[in-house]
C-alpha cells in the first residue's frame, strides 16, 4: 500500500570461556515495519535493547549434575521516547544426580507506559511489579514424571495473582506415551480494556488443561489424540478511565449500562491416525472438534467444559491420502 518501513535487528554473543555466555540485542523497529508474513513480532514502533548473562557448570558439584544461572534485562522504548517495556530476570536451575530438577525464577518490572492495551484510546502508566515462581520436575526419561510449579505475579495496577501447574507424563514403552498438564491462575486485578477509555479490573479463575496421546500401532501407524481447553470466569472489581494526553489511571464509579463480568469456553480436540504407506507417501484420517462459546460466570468448570462439548463450531473429519510415484 505505497507504504515502507525499517527495522535492525542484532545479536551479539560472547563466550570468555566455556559455560559462562554474554549475550547483547539491539532492535529498532519503526512504526511503519510489518513483518508478521515472516513470521512472528511481537510489535513495532520499538527500540529496545536487552542483556544476558548465563552460566553453566557440571563440574565440582557434590549432589548436583548441573546447575545454570541466567540474568537478563531489557529496555524497550517507542517513538514518543516512552518506557513500554522493561524487566529485570533472575532464573537458576539445578540438575540433581538422579535428573530431578529445580527451577526458580524471580522477575522486577520497573514502572512503564502502556500504549497498546487501550486498542488506540490512549495510554497509560503502570506500577512496577513483582514475579516469583519456584517449579520441580522428575526425570523425564522415567516410564512416569511429575512437575510442579507455583508462584505469584503483580499484575497491572499491583495486585496478586496466583498461578499453579502440575504435569504428568507416562510412558511405558516407546508405543505409547501420555502427558497431561493442568494450569491454573487465579487473577486479582485483572486490567481489560472495555470500549473507547474505560477499563475495568477483574477477579478471574483461570484454567487451561491440555491432554496428548499418541499410540504407535507399528512402526509406520501412529494414532494421536489431542484436546487443548481454556476456560476463564471473570467477575468485575473495579472501574478505570484512561485520562485524556495520557498519565495515571483514573478510579470512577461504574459506568452505566450491563455488568463486565464475563465467562468464555474454548476448545480444541483432535483425534489423528496416520500410516506411513512409503517414503512421502500417507494417508491421513482425522476428527476436529473446537468451540469457542461466551459461558454463564456462577457456571462450574464442568458445566464450560459440557457446553464447549456439546455446541462446537467445529466438527469436521477429513481423510487424506498423499501418495509419490516414482521410478
Amino acid at each position: 500500500d505505497d507504504l515502507m518501513g525499517h527495522g535492525l535487528l542484532t545479536d551479539f554473543k560472547y563466550q570468555p570461556r566455556r559455560g559462562i555466555q554474554h549475550s547483547l540485542q539491539i532492535d529498532y523497529l519503526d512504526e511503519d515495519l510489518n513483518i508478521r508474513d515472516l513470521g512472528f513480532i511481537r510489535r513495532n514502533d520499538s527500540r529496545s535493547i536487552g542483556y544476558n548473562y548465563t552460566y553453566y557448570t557440571g563440574r565440582g558439584l557434590k549432589h548436583l549434575r548441573s546447575k545454570r544461572r541466567s540474568i537478563f534485562l531489557y529496555n524497550e522504548w517507542n517513538r514518543f521516547d516512552q518506557l513500554t517495556r522493561s524487566g529485570l530476570f533472575f532464573r537458576n536451575a539445578w540438575t540433581f544426580k538422579n535428573l530431578n530438577e529445580i527451577r526458580t525464577e524471580f522477575n522486577y518490572f520497573p514502572r512503564r507506559w502502556e500504549d497498546r492495551a487501550s486498542f488506540g484510546n490512549g495510554h497509560f502508566r503502570m506500577h512496577d511489579r513483582f514475579v516469583a515462581e519456584i517449579g520441580f520436575g522428575t526425570d523425564t526419561s522415567k516410564k512416569f514424571a511429575f512437575s510442579a510449579l507455583l508462584g505469584t505475579r503483580q499484575e497491572e495496577l499491583s495486585d496478586w495473582t496466583l498461578r499453579t501447574s502440575l504435569g504428568f507424563s507416562y510412558q511405558p514403552s516407546d508405543r505409547f506415551s501420555l502427558d497431561l498438564d493442568l494450569n491454573y491462575m487465579d487473577h486479582d486485578g485483572w486490567l481489560l480494556h472495555q470500549e473507547q477509555r474505560n477499563m475495568t479490573a477483574f477477579g478471574a479463575d483461570d484454567f487451561q488443561p491440555r491432554l496428548a496421546m499418541d499410540v504407535f500401532l507399528s512402526a509406520k501407524q501412529q494414532l494421536r489424540l489431542s484436546l487443548q481447553w481454556a476456560a476463564i470466569r471473570a467477575h468485575e472489581q473495579r472501574f478505570y478511565l484512561i485520562p485524556v494526553g495520557g498519565g495515571t489511571l483514573v478510579q470512577v464509579d461504574k459506568p452505566d449500562g450491563p455488568t463486565d463480568d464475563f465467562a468464555l469456553s474454548r476448545l480444541t480436540a483432535q483425534l489423528r491416525y496416520r500410516w506411513e504407506i512409503a517414503p512421502l507417501s500417507d494417508l491421513f484420517i482425522v476428527y476436529t472438534r473446537g468451540s469457542n462459546l461466551p459461558g454463564r460466570v456462577d457456571d462450574g468448570f464442568g458445566d464450560l467444559f459440557q457446553d464447549a462439548l456439546d455446541e462446537p463450531i467445529i466438527d469436521y473429519f477429513v481423510i487424506k491420502l498423499r501418495y509419490r510415484f516414482g521410478i
